[in-house]
């Protein structure tokens, strides 16, 4: 719950927020690795990103990187690929739309160190 106060009547006001996609991942549907790798054709495509699956069939003709470069990142954990080519927070934002599940057993992997230049 949120709590808005106003400066000049000082009435309190409590509203109740939608909870986030990311506040609820245990509510979301596991979804095994095997079953991410079969979603791997133009009519039904799933990517596994950072623990979480996304269904991007209806998005494959809109990314702006084309439609191989999803293609080519089906069936693995996606992670790496999606990170290095530094998606916008606006990119992020459109995935949040895709979301179908989470990764079975997915367990985070520590951070990459970035050096630092001498």
């Amino acid at each position: 719950r949120d709590h808005l106060e106003t400066a000049r009547s000082g009435v309190r006001i409590t509203v109740e927020t939608p909870s986030r996609k990311e506040d609820n991942m245990s509510e979301l549907k596991k979804i095994s690795m095997e079953e991410v790798k079969k979603h791997n054709k133009m009519d039904s495509v799933w990517l596994a990103i950072d623990g979480k699956v996304y269904d991007v069939t209806q998005y494959l003709q809109d990314h702006p990187g084309g439609e191989e470069i999803i293609l080519e990142s089906t069936g693995i954990d996606a992670t790496d690929q999606f990170e290095d080519v530094g998606h916008s927070a606006g990119a992020r934002e459109v995935m949040e739309k895709y979301l179908i599940g989470e990764v079975e057993g997915w367990v985070p992997r520590p951070e990459k160190k970035k050096s630092n230049p001498a």
